[in-house]
């Protein structure tokens, strides 16, 4: 998809996905991608606005983009499956004055979780999750819930 997505049709934008789901036997495989490129306006004075300019050619950047991702691998045995994550978020590009982002920043996320079959339509999940921050302190979570279909 793109276009343009101010009244003016001045600013433009596009966007680009995919995704796939493989099963290998018992084995599910799963993987998404979307990325996204935003040109947005400068303004009067970008000096006043924007973290990032002139850059060597003397203007600012007038742009992001901005891609993530995920890849998900999951195996039943029996009552219990075994999950395996890795999903991100980056984003390249200018930012305003006042964020604590750079303009190349990420966060991946790594889980490792259970699923345990209580009843036909009732699980039991638990998962560990490390974040890795680009400008930020690395996170982990930990995460115990019950989820069911109505």
């Amino acid at each position: 998809m793109a276009g343009h997505y101010d009244r003016a049709a001045d600013l433009r934008f596009a966007i680009l996905g995919a995704d796939v789901t493989l099963q290998l036997d018992r084995t599910f495989l799963r993987a998404e991608y979307l990325g996204r490129w935003t040109e947005f306006a400068l303004g009067e004075d970008p000096e006043a606005r924007l973290k990032y300019g002139p850059g060597s050619d003397g203007e600012y950047s007038d742009y992001f983009f901005k891609d993530g991702f995920d890849f998900e691998v999951e195996h039943p045995f029996g009552r219990i499956s075994v999950i395996g994550r890795l999903d991100g978020l980056r984003r390249r590009g200018n930012v305003l004055l006042d964020s604590e982002l750079s303009s190349d920043t990420s966060v991946y996320r790594y889980t490792a979780g259970l699923a345990f079959r209580l009843l036909a339509l009732v699980q039991l999940k638990a998962s560990v999750e490390r974040y890795q921050f680009a400008d930020f302190q690395d996170e982990t979570a930990m995460h115990l819930g019950v989820a069911g279909q109505l």
